[in-house]
């Protein structure tokens, strides 16, 4: 009985690091600055990692200052990214994926509509930090002015804390 209860504890401890391990990367919250054909957006993010590559849904709330010709636009924008992760070393990933993009603006525009992708790479440390950088190209969509199909795209670095 001894045994067998020794045998349980040391299951469940196992288990319970295994778990724990698995759960490091399983969620990420931190933020992202960037520059592109979009103008300067700082942006709060969160990604929830999904099956067993721990591919991952990343979802996005920021502030742009947007510039369309002559025109400078500021407002809010909410995106949404689902990523296709490899391995390239330890520690160190890449990412690819589709998304899309709300943004509503502080001027007389409503709000725009966008579809685009992703592509990134990843640096996980040994503590629970998570470097980035990538690249998102959007094209949005604007039907009250008549911007249809006007680039949005921007290179960010982020800083994440996975739990």
């Amino acid at each position: 009985m001894k045994k067998l209860i020794v045998a349980l504890v040391a299951i469940i401890a196992l288990s319970s690091s295994a778990m724990a391990q698995a759960g490091s990367e399983k969620f990420a919250i931190g933020a992202r600055i960037g520059y592109g054909y979009a103008g300067f957006p700082v942006e709060a993010s969160f990604m929830w990692g999904i099956g067993p590559n721990l591919n991952r849904l990343e979802f996005d709330l920021g502030f742009h200052l947007w510039h369309y010709g002559s025109y400078n636009y500021a407002g809010l924008q909410v995106t949404a990214a689902y990523h296709w992760r490899w391995n390239i070393v330890k520690g160190l990933h890449w990412y690819v994926g589709p998304g899309a993009n709300i943004s509503t603006h502080f001027s007389d525009l409503p709000f725009s509509l966008g579809v685009g992708g992703q592509i990134g790479i990843e640096y996980d440390f040994d503590a629970p930090v998570q470097l980035t950088l990538d690249y998102r190209p959007m094209v949005n969509f604007n039907p009250w002015h008549n911007h249809w199909g006007y680039y949005n795209d921007s290179f960010c670095f982020g800083v994440r804390y996975r739990f």
